[in-house]
């Protein structure tokens, strides 16, 4: 699954996949990538954009989860950044 920084902006209101309490501020696919492997998934960097927003360079990251669902992984990722 592709996971875009842009879903996790606390400063989007669009393409934004997790409630503004769970948001923050900058997201970067680096960071993300690490929050994923640290709770058990193979995640990998990729300099690519959201399509919407080709201008910015944020990168993406591949999220390898056979049997979850991607909001719920999204959701386990901004809920293991906030601690």
């Amino acid at each position: 699954m592709i996971v875009y920084p842009e879903y996790f902006d606390s400063q989007m209101t669009r393409h934004r996949r997790i409630s503004r309490a769970l948001a923050f501020q900058n997201p970067n696919a680096e960071d993300i990538a690490k929050i994923a492997r640290s709770l058990g998934y193979k995640a990998s960097v990729e300099q690519k954009h959201h399509p919407a927003f080709w201008y910015r360079r944020r990168g993406r990251v591949v999220i390898e989860a056979e049997n979850d669902k991607k909001s719920s992984v999204i959701k386990r990722i901004a809920e293991a950044r906030r601690g």
